[in-house]
């Protein structure tokens, strides 16, 4: 009983150190805490530890869950980006501009779509 009560501490001790944030351990501890009172209210000294151990384990999952987008300012809404379709082939290029003699006397842009 005694290698039992050894082996269910260290496995407690593992599930606890899993969790990732402060607060999935702090509801690690609650629930192990919660489930081993309740475990041994039924079951005795094995059923604080089975308890313990299942409390533990629930308790880390539910204490360490992710909010949706927890940190964005209030009223934020990422939502998809922006669809616009399938576009043409265009691009702006600067296209030179010629006097009458055929020399170039400056740029201008000009939209190109193939």
């Amino acid at each position: 009983m005694n290698k039992f009560v050894i082996i269910a501490l260290l496995a407690i001790t593992t599930f606890l150190s899993g969790c990732a944030t402060p607060l999935g351990q702090q509801y690690g501890a609650a629930g192990a805490l919660g489930g081993a009172l309740i475990g041994a209210a039924t079951g005795g000294g094995r059923g604080a530890v089975i308890g313990g151990a299942t409390g533990a384990l629930l308790g880390g999952a539910i204490g360490d869950q992710q909010t949706y987008q927890g940190g964005q300012p209030r009223g934020y809404y990422g939502g998809p980006a922006p669809y616009y379709g399938y576009q043409p082939e265009c691009y702006i290029a600067r296209v030179p501009v010629r006097d009458y003699a055929g020399y170039v006397v400056g740029y201008q842009r000009q939209r190109v779509c193939r």
